[in-house]
């Protein structure tokens, strides 16, 4: 691995606890907007492509997805995001010595909202790609064409960056997108199947900083 110069993060259950808070909000949009009963099954199918797609997807109603997420975005205040053990403290330390970058499939506002409730400093973040950057998602590498064309003009390499994330499309996208990649094992995805994958994992974002040193 070349030195890295770029630390790219996934949003969703790698710096923020989301799939369960998210899951319980999703349940209650469709119960209480459209009058649909939905179970983990039914979202787990859908879980990590672009919101509005996956709500399409996930309630099957006539209605159009903006009017879902609008209604589903009118809920979330009861769901608050939290973020992951030290995740504050590594994003600050990381901060200091490399440039840092957002890729996400979730919508602008999930975040700016998710990094607050969180209490993440999404200053700290050189660049931020989110799913009205780019009509390609995960784990189609072109996913990455926004933000690496971003760091290409401060003249950063693929291998110069590393992805952090926590699922196998994570660690496909990346991986055929020619850039470096670490996995946050047990979020989401248990080690073992990185190991299959034979992917790097670490088990915590307190251990990225020693993991991505010269």
């Amino acid at each position: 691995m070349s030195k890295i110069k770029v630390v790219i993060f996934d949003f969703d259950d790698t710096l923020v606890l989301t799939k369960p808070i998210r899951f319980a909000a999703m349940k209650d949009a469709g119960k209480t907007f459209y009058d649909r009963d939905i179970n983990d099954e039914d979202i787990e199918k859908h879980w990590g492509k672009s919101f509005p797609i996956m709500i399409k997807a996930i309630i099957q109603h006539e209605a159009p997805a903006e009017e879902m997420v609008e209604k589903y975005l009118s809920i979330l205040h009861k769901y608050p995001l939290k973020s992951y053990p030290q995740a504050a403290q590594t994003l600050k330390l990381l901060s200091n010595n490399y440039l840092l970058g957002l890729m996400t499939s979730s919508i602008k506002q999930f975040v700016t909202e998710g990094f607050k409730d969180a209490q993440l400093d999404l200053k700290l973040f050189d660049h931020i790609q989110t799913a009205e950057d780019t009509n390609v998602h995960k784990p189609n590498p072109e996913v990455f064409l926004p933000s690496l064309n971003y760091f290409a003009q401060k003249n950063i390499q693929k291998d110069e960056i590393i992805y952090v994330g926590d699922s196998e499309s994570d660690h496909q996208a990346a991986t055929n997108a020619g850039i470096n990649f670490v996995a946050i094992a047990e979020n989401t995805t248990p080690k073992e199947r990185f190991t299959a994958l034979q992917a790097n994992y670490i088990l915590s974002l307190s251990e990225l900083p020693e993991y991505i040193k010269p």
